[in-house]
């Protein structure tokens, strides 16, 4: 689909092109007054099948074979009850990296069963990290156990319907997704609320959970205001009742999407009542600084237990990689491209190699296979590739004639395209800062994953250098980027076998420095992406020839700070480049290119400049950007 200007330079418009905009029309014209959907954006809804219902199929002018429609008919009766968890223990492949958090949750929930010390273990984690699959494990040990495992998962939607978090958790806690009709609930209810609330209050559950008790005098007589807090009272004492039963642990994934109204009821009752809750949380959201906070006050820090999920090991991701491509080994070059592109964050992992996979970049083959070469020269030669290219195997016990994974002769990874899944992922992060912020992440991703703050300064519209120093620290807080001290070696050429830096050195390499001590002018430093997909979602939203021109000016500024000379005592600019150097320039000093007059070296930027002057029309993006851009090019 295309989205931009179009027609002629007089006559032109801003518009949309494309057959996904044709099947669009053609929808709205076959089923009006409904939201429908084709079965892309069905799928990439991510929402439960109860929320759409399949819509019968009609001809459309221009589509051969437009797939399903569906019908989104938001919150239905099988959305009250929410859903369980859609992450599922696998039986074969075990969960890998995750033993320190699996022995937390079980000496926290041993210490629940023994004195009864109330607990909640909240798992903070960026998405991706696997906080589902972990919860799936817990839930699991859990049931193992012999205890009562109550799950739920949130979705984005439930935080615009109001107390919808608190009605599918008192839901499911009272097992009323298991019955099958309207009466079955109603003798469920009348069963284990008995003594909690007046039976004259019944009538209250109603639209709660989609029973039809008869409604009392007491609050047929009630106006809107005392009815209100009726149901409030209520509410506070089913989830109390709910909580506090038999003994059970109560799962909650996607705790950061418990809707406001819902918060409200259940945060005093979790300060109050004693009970064992599990939930995972993602950063960026109200409720999980509320807990990050609570678990660092000394007073409800025994109450709550606050785990950030690291990402995965190098020796970790490459077991995990083996364990779902089913070899005993894989190419030394594909580990440390998934380590270095994933950042250690297991979805990232399965997404790379399920592009891979689907573009046939990977084969496949057994070691005794491998090893029917002929006996000559040609076959030494490649066997001996292969062997070199191979990882150590990740299971001391693998067979001779295991399987084993190879890349295609001829496939680069680096040239490897970008996964769907993935950059909407970075794209939505990137919409979600700020203007400003967002505009130097696009800066730096001209760069590289790795870039200078005198390099980022260089290239900086004018009117964002004054701000430039507040700016880096603000995506510094949000973990966007990371300071790297001068001796450190980046993560993206760090070799797979030494696995990129653990937490605790994570944190002694960061340098944040106080906003009150640093001075106006920006001191020389190192800064890295945390998570290199988006620096390259980043560069690819640039168009073309702004990113030329860009390149040009990042060329024009290494040329100029070019360490050539071996007095300066500062090192190589580039490797073994003192070879390629004249003697002359080997006992001068450093001095500027263009300072003797050679101008060829800014020849590609000039021109790069003068062609994107004379055709601005094919840049794209909004007029923010475009004004930055165009500071970025005459400054």
């Amino acid at each position: 689909m295309f989205c931009g200007v179009t027609g002629h330079p007089l006559r032109h418009e801003y518009t949309v092109l494309g057959q996904k905009v044709n099947l669009a029309a053609r929808m709205m014209v076959h089923y009006p007054g409904l939201v429908s959907c084709d079965a892309v954006t069905y799928a990439a809804s991510r929402l439960p099948a109860s929320y759409f219902k399949e819509l019968p199929e009609r001809e459309m002018k221009g589509l051969r074979q437009p797939g399903p429609v569906y019908q989104y008919v938001g919150v239905t009766e099988e959305s009250i009850f929410g859903v369980g968890l859609t992450k599922k223990r696998s039986e074969y492949v075990p969960l890998l990296g995750r033993k320190q958090e699996t022995d937390l949750f079980v000496s926290c929930l041993n210490a629940y069963r023994d004195s009864g010390q109330r607990n909640i273990l909240a798992v903070e984690g960026t998405m991706g990290c696997g906080k589902s699959h972990l919860l799936a494990e817990l839930a699991s040990l859990g049931q193992d156990a012999g205890h009562r495992v109550v799950a739920l998962e949130l979705l984005e939607i439930d935080t615009r319907q109001p107390f919808s978090a608190i009605h599918m958790l008192m839901a499911r806690a009272l097992g009323l997704q298991d019955c099958e009709s309207r009466g079955d609930r109603q003798r469920v209810l009348k069963t284990k609320l008995q003594g909690t609330i007046e039976e004259s209050s019944y009538c209250l559950l109603n639209d709660i959970f989609g029973v039809k008790f008869p409604i009392s005098d007491n609050v047929r007589e009630m106006d809107e205001t005392q009815r209100q807090l009726e149901l409030h009272s209520t509410r506070v004492k089913v989830l109390e009742k709910t909580l506090t039963g038999d003994f059970g642990i109560f799962v909650i994934d996607n705790a950061h999407f418990i809707d406001p109204d819902s918060w409200f009821i259940m945060s005093p009752v979790l300060q109050k009542v004693s009970l064992f809750m599990v939930m995972s949380l993602a950063p960026g959201y109200e409720i999980t600084e509320s807990f990050r906070k609570a678990a660092a006050d000394n007073a409800t820090s025994q109450k709550i237990t606050y785990l950030h999920l690291d990402k995965l090991k190098a020796s970790v991701v490459m077991q995990k990689v083996c364990k779902d491509l089913g070899v005993v080994s894989i190419p030394r070059d594909l580990v440390r491209f998934l380590i270095r592109t994933s950042s250690g964050i297991p979805y990232y992992c399965e997404e790379l190699l399920r592009c891979l996979r689907a573009n046939d970049m990977l084969q496949f083959c057994t070691r005794r296979q491998s090893g029917k070469a002929k006996d000559n020269w040609e076959s030494l030669i490649t066997s001996a590739a292969e062997a070199s290219s191979l990882a150590a195997t990740w299971s001391s016990e693998a067979r001779n004639d295991g399987r084993v994974c190879l890349l295609r002769p001829g496939v680069t990874l680096e040239n490897t395209a970008l996964p769907i899944p993935l950059k909407e992922i970075a794209l939505t992060q990137l919409d979600r800062m700020q203007p400003l912020t967002r505009m130097v992440v696009k800066f730096a991703a001209i760069i590289g994953p790795v870039f200078t703050t005198q390099l980022l300064l260089h290239i900086l519209p004018t009117g964002l250098r004054t701000h430039m120093n507040s700016l880096l620290d603000e995506l510094v807080s949000d973990n966007i980027l990371r300071w790297l001290k001068n001796t450190e070696v980046p993560e993206d050429v760090q070799d797979p076998t030494e696995g990129p830096a653990t937490s605790s050195q994570v944190e002694s390499s960061v340098q944040r420095p106080s906003p009150s001590t640093r001075t106006e002018e920006q001191q020389p430093g190192v800064l890295a992406f945390c998570v290199p997909l988006l620096q390259k979602a980043a560069y690819e939203l640039w168009p073309e020839r702004q990113r030329v021109a860009l390149h040009g000016k990042c060329a024009a500024f290494l040329e100029q700070h070019a360490h050539k000379c071996r007095s300066c005592g500062q090192g190589e600019f580039v490797a073994f480049h003192h070879f390629a150097v004249t003697s002359s320039q080997d006992g001068g000093s450093c001095r500027d290119p263009a300072d003797g007059g050679d101008s060829c070296s800014w020849e590609a930027l000039v021109l790069a400049g003068e062609e994107l002057k004379q055709d601005r029309t094919h840049a794209t993006g909004d007029a923010a950007e475009q004004q930055a851009f165009t500071e970025a090019e005459t400054g």
